[in-house]
């Protein structure tokens, strides 16, 4: 199971797709892992978002980094 834990608020997303809130596409790339996310609003409602994380064994391409500067950032789980 992948875990993505969000910088902001610490909130923690996974793959298991047994629950209502979590993790429902990746896009992978040599300068950061984009993770679609779905979870609930204050109004109870589902909600699509992204969280952006830094490649694992290569360094970012700055240019990337500014096309995602203002997108929520977050960090893989180990188990």
């Amino acid at each position: 199971m992948i875990t993505v834990r969000r910088d902001k608020d610490k909130k923690e997303f996974t793959t298991d797709m047994s629950k209502e809130e979590g993790i429902y596409e990746m896009h992978f790339c040599t300068s950061y892992t984009q993770v679609m996310i779905q979870e609930l609003d204050e109004d109870g409602k589902l909600t699509s978002g992204e969280i952006i994380c830094l490649p694992e064994g290569t360094k970012p391409n700055w240019v990337d980094l500014i096309a995602t500067q203002n997108d929520d950032t977050g960090v893989f789980v180990q188990a």
